[in-house]
């Protein structure tokens, strides 16, 4: 029997929507988990000419077989994230979604998804849901000089939980391996982009939604404002400010980071809260024996072995509802 979902797809030209035949309802939760997760160049096995040059052909040593088996991994791993909402990033194109979709054990929970990329990018985003998903779109920023191509949208997807509705808000900050000062300029406008959408959200839902942001902002905690007294992260619009509580500060004396550079750990993948009605409960990264190596540095991916996972760990919140 085949395995029934609902899949959102989002691109910037317009939203796609497939009608479920069934969903798992779950009633009156007093807490939801989220994820995410920066799964590394996960390409999948056609040429289309628009992915990095080490999966651009067979002569590389990708191949159908070792894709094969790297989604069965990734299967693998969301199960044993086991969140109720998990946030990926760098997912090639909708093909690798509905590929998930279909090797994800037919126990799986995880029956909504919504898929979004820039136009000409090489990788997008992707959210994976057991909650239903009631609507979603894409923010984008606009630079001069800057090729659209390059730059990621902020996907924002409202997931109902019970009555409540959960707006996640998930991020693929610009790198830092490339732009150098305009790359930093890039994060900055990210940032206020970020701020912007929140002070938006919290006009329309009067203070009743459950607002987070999550994903891989290529920025350390330290690299964000913090207002000292309160240890919130702010972020700041023209009009208005807007404070987050950061899972990295509920999990100082457990996690030192999610990925590992440089024999560094850093903190550049976050999930923020910014609704002061809810509050965090156990945080901290997903450190099973899948996701990490023998050093306890995370398992990354060799294309030319087929070895491995990810270069990132996944980091988990568990969010209370009040």
């Amino acid at each position: 029997m085949n395995r029934e979902k609902l899949i959102f797809v989002i691109c910037l030209a317009g939203l796609l929507v497939y009608k479920a035949v069934r969903f798992t309802v779950y009633k009156n939760p007093k807490k939801i988990s989220i994820a995410t997760w920066n799964t590394q160049t996960f390409f999948d096995a056609d040429f289309s000419g628009n992915e990095y040059s080490e999966y651009s052909s067979s002569k590389s040593g990708w191949s159908e077989e070792k894709y094969y088996v790297r989604l069965l991994r990734l299967a693998d791993a969301l199960e044993k994230i086991d969140a109720d909402i998990i946030a990926l990033e760098e997912i090639e194109n909708l093909n690798v979604v509905y590929d998930i979709v279909n090797v994800l054990p037919y126990t799986s929970s995880l029956r909504y998804a919504v898929f979004a990329r820039q136009p000409g990018s090489s990788l997008g985003l992707v959210l994976f849901s057991r909650y239903p998903i009631t609507g979603a779109k894409t923010h984008q920023i606009q630079l001069p000089q800057v090729l659209p191509a390059t730059l990621r949208p902020v996907l924002e997807v409202h997931v109902k939980v019970a009555e409540k509705d959960v707006v996640v808000l998930v991020n693929h900050w610009k790198s830092k391996a490339s732009g150098g000062e305009t790359g930093k300029i890039i994060r900055q406008c990210q940032n206020r982009l970020l701020a912007e959408c929140v002070s938006q959200l919290k006009k329309e839902a009067a203070g009743n939604s459950l607002i987070i942001a999550a994903g891989d902002f290529n920025q350390t905690t330290a690299e964000f404002e913090i207002d000292r007294e309160s240890r919130k992260i702010l972020f700041c619009t023209n009009n208005s400010t807007e404070e987050a509580e950061s899972v990295w500060f509920k999990t100082a004396d457990v996690d030192e980071g999610s990925y590992y550079f440089r024999d560094k750990w850093e903190q550049i993948d976050h999930i923020f809260l910014f609704s002061e009605k809810y509050r965090f409960g156990f945080c901290g990264t997903v450190n099973g024996r899948m996701f990490v190596r023998y050093d306890g540095t995370p398992n990354a991916y060799k294309l030319y072995s087929g070895n491995g996972l990810s270069d990132h760990l996944p980091l988990k919140a568990e969010i209370h509802l009040r």
